[in-house]
């Protein structure tokens, strides 16, 4: 079996710059958790919680994690857990009760494997997403480094099914006492949840937990081509666009689609209409892209403007666009792009 840097499996649009951003160093007065997690919480030590700690360490060694950590289990009854980074560079894994009680040793991996991917891949350094003043793409960055924890998470598992099983459990609340276990079925869900959109999921740091077990699935026969040391990169890529078309789907598809249609439109007919014409084959391209009821509507708004009105009202509405464009999402932003290749002739 090969052995791969899981840095070769970094989801591709798990980086900063794909959405305008660079990363940030933490500040120096950050305060230290610490001091709250020794008072309040239990630390994962080798005679408190020694299947545990056995855990920390054997996927922390496997994951190249060279800094300082330390684990604790915190009382909760919400299924949850975290990496916290201290102003010193050491970690904190912070895992809840819960979520102890819910797992077993092999589904903790998964948890475990997920926290210390955002260590290992400074997703502390990424522009943080604030309460009062949620930025759509800092929760689609979010978002992405979500994908490559669960992978990292995935791979510190004997098998992917693991890690499946340990989102199944998070999702339900529900142990092997009560849980019959049917990946497909619930893989299935997600089919399902692009037919029903929910506009409260675009403003989540998460994706859908239901989208995060189907990434994982799909993630599974690449990894296994990569130990067997067949090329994967293409397929990854490939895998990676899939899955970010998923996630958009279910937050900002509808909405960024139409948006990113618009823009693209107003962009078009200003091109066009830059001579304060608009003749008949510049109306057959922008027909063949955008349809026949947008080029009617806009020969309507033009016919009463003069010229040079003309130009400035499309010149006006295509800038408005560009402004919008500019903060949406990167979906968004992507889908514009390649709707403006399609009309570069107007240039």
């Amino acid at each position: 079996m090969k052995t791969v840097s899981p840095e070769a499996f970094r989801y591709h649009f798990d980086d900063p710059q794909l959405y305008g951003f660079e990363p940030r160093e933490q500040s120096g007065d950050t305060p230290r958790s610490l001091p709250r997690a020794l008072g309040q919480h239990i630390r994962i030590s080798e005679r408190v919680l020694p299947k545990i700690y056995s855990l920390l360490e054997l996927i922390a060694a496997s994951l190249g994690v060279d800094a300082q950590f330390s684990g604790f289990v915190y009382s909760s009854a919400e299924t949850n857990a975290q990496c916290i980074r201290e102003p010193d560079g050491g970690f904190l894994i912070f895992i809840s009760s819960e979520l102890v009680k819910l797992l077993t040793l092999q589904e903790l991996r998964f948890v475990i494997g997920h926290e210390f991917a955002h260590a290992r891949f400074g997703h502390h350094e990424y522009p943080p997403v604030l309460p009062d003043q949620l930025d759509e793409r800092r929760l689609e960055l979010s978002r992405a480094a979500e994908i490559t924890a669960d992978r990292i998470g995935a791979m510190s598992c004997e098998t992917m099914e693991h890690a499946i099983r340990a989102i199944v459990k998070t999702a339900s609340g529900l142990d092997d006492m009560h849980l019959e276990f049917d990946p497909i079925e619930y893989l299935r869900q997600g089919s399902d949840l692009r037919n029903e959109p929910d506009a409260a999921v675009a403003w989540s740091t998460h994706p859908p937990l239901v989208l995060r077990a189907r990434a994982i699935a799909r993630f599974e026969s690449v990894f296994a081509s990569a130990k067997l040391g067949d090329r994967f990169e293409d397929r990854l890529l490939e895998l990676d666009h899939e899955i970010f078309d998923e996630i958009d789907a279910v937050t900002h598809g509808e909405t960024g689609s139409q948006l990113a249609q618009d823009a693209a439109f107003w962009e078009a007919a200003s091109l066009a209409c830059s001579d304060g014409e608009l003749d008949t084959d510049e109306q057959a391209l922008l027909t063949g892209i955008f349809g026949v009821d947008r080029v009617t509507a806009l020969k309507d708004l033009l016919r009463d403007e003069s010229r040079q009105s003309a130009v400035d009202l499309l010149f006006g509405r295509a800038k408005a666009k560009r402004e919008a464009i500019s903060v949406a999402t990167l979906a968004t932003q992507q889908r514009f792009d390649a709707l403006t290749e399609s009309y570069k002739k107007f240039s």
